[in-house]
């Protein structure tokens, strides 16, 4: 195994995570739709001529750092291959940690910034949390929403201490909200109401009623049906149920229209999601086309690559 460096949930590690990351094996070029600790579906650019348990090298680029593992297939598809790691210890068990554990997502609002957290909060994700407020100033309002998050150890609550003392503000002004008991309990046995750093445990569950998933059929201008679907807000693994349900009983090579007109974040796992369409619809990337899409959303589907498999035009 060749790498640079190695970075879900403990009840779900056997499971597979949706990803979306470029990823080669051999000579066979595509987008991870699908990764668990030992193994990874490919959706393929192109057919690839590649026999099941064909062995060979699996590479991929996660946060701009290389990784190379030994490789074999265990399942070839019509739009992709089933390849399994033949390391006895795969880097692949640590992508799938960091794509479900740590920060969702980060997102201005009105009167401050809202972060959302996913599985473990940890210090793992300190650089990015730090990054959310080291540049603003004193008093700035944050919204620290656990919804996904399924529990936070004592490195995580020293984060929320340091963003705290940062902003030096009213208790107000950081507020904790969708948290479950585990977090409830964990912070509250850390004593944080006996310093002076003011955190504001707000006991109430926030829905965001802009996140929906709208569906609708029309006709193109040359007369085909085309299936429309809007994504509202952000496209998390909230959407990913309403987003399947879409396609899932259509035919192949049905066209399809992604308007993201009004998407204000896209969770990188979901372009697994939208990498599942593509592998049932077929990889004629004529048929799925993106429309509407802001510049955040554009520049990790750039990333990833996606535009081989997708219509951006």
């Amino acid at each position: 195994m060749t790498t640079t460096s190695t970075s879900s949930i403990a009840p779900r590690l056997m499971e597979r995570h949706y990803c979306g990351v470029p990823v080669k094996f051999n000579w066979c070029v595509g987008i991870a739709q699908e990764i668990s600790i030992n193994s990874i579906f490919i959706i393929l650019e192109k057919p690839c001529l590649v026999d099941e348990g064909a062995e060979g090298l699996l590479r991929l680029e996660h946060d701009d750092i290389l990784i190379q593992e030994k490789a074999k297939v265990v399942r070839v598809e019509n739009h992709g291959i089933a390849v399994i790691s033949m390391e006895k210890e795969s880097v692949l068990k640590g992508i799938a940690y960091h794509i479900n554990n740590g920060i969702e997502y980060i997102h201005p609002l009105e009167d401050g910034i809202k972060i959302n957290f996913k599985g473990h909060v940890n210090a793992n994700c300190l650089i990015d949390f730090v990054d959310a407020y080291r540049n603003n100033k004193p008093g700035t309002k944050y919204l620290l929403d656990f919804h996904n998050a399924t529990d936070i150890t004592p490195s995580g609550i020293g984060m929320l201490l340091m963003m705290a003392d940062h902003n030096k503000g009213k208790k107000s002004d950081i507020k904790l909200v969708n948290f479950n008991n585990a977090i409830q309990t964990a912070v509250q046995d850390s004593h944080i109401d006996q310093t002076a750093v003011k955190l504001d445990m707000h006991y109430e569950t926030l829905t965001d009623t802009n996140i929906t998933v709208q569906v609708e059929e029309e006709k193109r201008d040359d007369g085909q049906d085309q299936v429309v679907i809007r994504v509202n807000g952000v496209f998390d693994a909230s959407c990913r149920e309403a987003f399947i349900a879409a396609y899932r009983h259509r035919p192949e090579n049905t066209h399809y229209l992604l308007d993201f007109a009004n998407l204000q974040h896209l969770e990188r796992p979901e372009l697994g999601t939208i990498l599942m369409l593509v592998r049932h619809n077929g990889t004629d990337k004529s048929r799925i086309k993106v429309i509407n899409s802001n510049s955040r959303v554009r520049q990790l589907f750039a990333k990833v690559k996606l535009g081989r498999l997708l219509d951006f035009s």
